[in-house]
């Protein structure tokens, strides 16, 4: 996919959305460049909601406003690591079928197919451990799912928080890397 492309695709989202969720954000701003985790090595940043007030006539003085920026080249670089990263598991939709290369029996196995990288993941999961409750609140507030749906992606979701507390079980993720070439 190219940046253009991207940038398309990320307009389309935004617009998708309704506008009472998009009350007090300005829209999406999309960055060619890969955007580096500013605490994690090794991680990169796919986005970021920037926040400022702004002095204008629009509610007042104090209003506060947001705009959303993706970062094209994280998206690149994750989907270059591990080109079968996807939201299959989560999305689950009763059609989806895991890659035949791959030995996996359906879509919400989990399969780790990034290249193994000689850096300490324990930050990493620890991260995805303190934001539990916020990540799992966005599935909970979101308005568009049904409550059956709503608790397959928690639970799917929760089954990966445990694997992330657990540092006993993250080879369990992380045993199927593939190795650099050359």
């Amino acid at each position: 996919m190219t940046f253009d492309e991207f940038s398309r695709l990320a307009q389309e989202a935004f617009q998708k959305i309704p506008e009472a969720y998009r009350e007090g954000i300005e829209g999406v701003t999309t960055v060619e460049a890969v955007e580096a985790h500013p605490e994690l090595p090794g991680v990169v940043t796919l986005g970021e909601c920037l926040t400022q007030a702004y002095h204008s006539d629009w509610q007042g003085p104090e209003t506060v406003r947001s705009r959303v920026v993706l970062y094209y080249g994280s998206f690149r670089q994750i989907a270059q690591d591990d080109p079968h990263f996807d939201w299959s598991g989560t999305v689950n939709t009763r059609y989806a079928e895991p890659d035949p290369r791959l030995d996996i029996r359906n879509v919400r196995q989990r399969i780790f197919r990034g290249f193994c990288r000689d850096i300490d993941y324990g930050p990493i999961f620890q991260l995805f451990t303190e934001k539990r409750e916020e990540m799992l609140s966005v599935v909970r507030d979101f308005d568009g799912l049904d409550e059956d749906r709503r608790d397959q992606v928690i639970e799917y979701w929760e089954d990966f928080f445990e694997i992330a507390a657990d540092e006993g079980r993250h080879d369990r993720i992380l045993r199927d890397c593939r190795r650099m070439p050359g």
